[in-house]
This record gives structure tokens, C-alpha cells and sequence, in this order.
């Protein structure tokens, strides 16, 4: 029967299923000594209002607010931080993107369950596993990178997505957890970076087995017939030679006659005395000066690319 609750200024922490089930209760005020909200604190509360959580909350457990009749439109806020744990940052009325804080090491699990509007979301390379049921029918979400941090991907993690058309899967996972990716039936593409092909069960359920496939080149042979995809194809390195340029050469993965990736952080490399005007080789450009792939690759091969310069000039008239 409790409908209203406001939580004094003694109170640091919120234990896990604290107000759990507590169906009538439509409103509750957080002061800001409290650091942490437990596992399901507040989960079922179906009459539960927006409320504000204050910048000194630095956890939040997993599923504390599932079930709240906010929680499909409004959870989307959260950055999270701490192993299994969520930072919040504020709520982000109608928020459809996510950027998980850099130094987070797993994301918990029912973290984004039923996120229905979550359309994006930024996994930093810290994450080393994604829990179960993590983003569990989030039905918007379009694209998803799993960083070559992960190792294991949780049961059903993303079972359900079903607006999802293209998946990269990092090169350290080992392991996908049961029907994870269930579901997906829109995928039009996977790339999947591991040099062994990851282990699990019946984790691509009612997914088009005629997708493309992306695997090392090397890793061919070991891919066949994994998960009874039948369309493997190679994925190629590519290094950028920054060519008497400033910095170590970079390396990025390419696929046969796509465009070259954009927007993976890559900035143009500098030298004293002249301009950057794009990666190239035997003078046929792949990359123009902003980083824009002007070419398809066209190579079945681990390739190098070379830093383009044009040398700063100066007019000098001789009296």
C-alpha cells in the first residue's frame, strides 16, 4: 500500500529489492548521499514515476528498475561503470543512444532488457563480457560492435533484436551464450574477427544462413560450415604506412570490393612541411584526405596503403 516515500539524507545505499513489488508506490525522492541502488530495488513498481536520480549515485544493480512502467523509454539513459555494475548520468528523456563509460568491464545482466527505443549503443574496448539477457528484445537497435575486449557474449544477450542487420563480434570471444542472437532475422551481414570460430549452441536461431559471413582470411577452412552459415567469406588487413609521417603505421580490416571503414577513430597522420592528401598506392587512392573511402578494396590480399603529401610552398620574389 505505500505510495509515496522520500529517503533521508542518512541513507547512502539502497539494498537489493528494497522496494520491490511495492505495486501502489507512484513517486520517491533520492537524496544525493546515496552512491549506490541495489539489484531490483525497485523492480515491479508498475505505477513508479520518472524520478531523478542524483549525480552521487555511482552504481546501479542489475534490474533495479525493471518493470517500471518508465522503464522501456527512459533506462536508455544510463552509462555504466564498475564490474556488473551501472553508473547513471542522469535520465535522458526519450534517449536513443547509449556510450558506455571507458572504463566499464562487463555490462550486467538485463541491463538493457526490452530497451525498446534504444536504437544505438557504444561498447568500450574495458568490456570484457556481456551478461545474459543484456539487451534483450531491444527492438530498435540497428547495429551492434562487440570490441575485442569481450571474451563471452550471455545467454539470449541479444535474442530478439529484431531491427538488428549487421553484427561484429571483436576477436577475442570464445564463447556466444545459448539462443544470444536468436531471432535476428533482419541480419544482413556478420563479421566475426575471432581466428577460431566461437564456441556455443543454437545461438543463431531463425537467422538467413546466406548472410555474408566475415572472417580472417586465414580462418577460412575453420569457419565452414559454422552455425550453418554457408556464405564465409575473407576479411583482409590493411596497413597504413604513415610514410616519413609522424606516428607508427595503424592497421584496420577490409573486406573484398566494399568501401574502406570510416569513422573508427583513425586520424590523419602529420609531417613538417606538408600536407596530408590521402592513402594511396602506386597512385590509385583508397582514403582521400579527410578519411573518406574513395575506392572499393579490390585486393584478395593483406594490403598496404601509403601516406599521400603535397609540400607546403611560398612565393619568393627576388628584388
Amino acid at each position: 500500500a505505500l505510495i509515496s516515500c522520500t529517503i533521508p539524507n542518512s541513507v547512502t545505499s539502497s539494498g537489493p529489492y528494497a522496494f520491490c513489488d511495492c505495486s501502489a508506490l507512484t513517486s520517491i525522492t533520492i537524496p544525493n548521499s546515496v552512491t549506490s541502488i541495489g539489484s531490483g530495488a525497485f523492480s515491479r513498481c508498475s505505477e513508479l514515476t520518472p524520478i531523478t536520480i542524483p549525480s552521487s549515485v555511482t552504481s546501479i544493480g542489475s534490474g533495479a528498475f525493471h518493470g517500471t512502467k518508465w522503464y522501456k523509454n527512459q533506462l536508455d539513459g544510463l552509462v555504466y561503470a564498475g564490474h556488473f555494475l551501472y553508473t547513471y548520468k542522469g535520465i535522458m528523456p526519450a534517449n536513443t543512444k547509449v556510450v558506455i563509460k571507458d572504463d566499464t568491464k562487463g555490462i550486467a545482466d538485463d541491463a538493457f532488457c526490452q530497451c525498446i527505443n534504444l536504437t544505438s549503443v557504444t561498447i568500450p574496448n574495458s568490456v570484457t563480457n556481456i551478461g545474459d539477457e543484456a539487451f534483450y528484445e531491444c527492438l530498435g537497435l540497428t547495429s551492434i560492435t562487440i570490441p575485442n575486449s569481450v571474451t563471452t557474449i550471455g545467454d539470449w544477450a541479444f535474442e530478439g533484436c529484431s531491427a538488428l542487420t549487421s553484427l561484429t563480434i571483436g576477436n577475442s570471444v570464445t564463447s556466444i551464450g545459448i539462443e544470444a542472437f536468436n531471432d535476428c532475422d533482419r541480419l544482413t551481414s556478420i563479421t566475426c574477427k575471432a581466428s577460431r570460430p566461437p564456441g556455443g549452441y543454437y545461438n543463431f536461431v531463425y537467422v538467413n544462413k546466406s548472410i555474408p559471413v566475415y572472417v580472417p582470411a586465414n580462418s577460412i577452412n575453420a569457419y565452414k560450415g559454422w552455425r550453418g552459415f554457408t556464405n564465409i567469406q575473407a576479411i583482409y588487413t590493411i596497413t597504413l604506412d604513415h610514410n616519413k609521417g609522424v606516428g607508427d603505421p595503424e592497421q584496420i580490416d577490409a573486406i573484398y570490393n566494399q568501401p574502406l571503414p570510416e569513422n573508427i577513430g583513425l586520424v590523419a597522420p602529420t609531417r613538417t612541411g606538408y600536407e596530408f592528401t590521402g592513402y594511396s598506392r602506386d597512385g590509385v587512392y583508397y582514403y582521400d584526405a579527410n578519411l573518406k573511402s574513395v575506392r572499393n578494396f579490390d585486393q584478395k590480399q593483406d594490403y598496404t596503403l601509403y601516406a599521400n603529401w603535397k609540400a607546403h610552398t611560398t612565393t619568393v620574389t627576388l628584388n
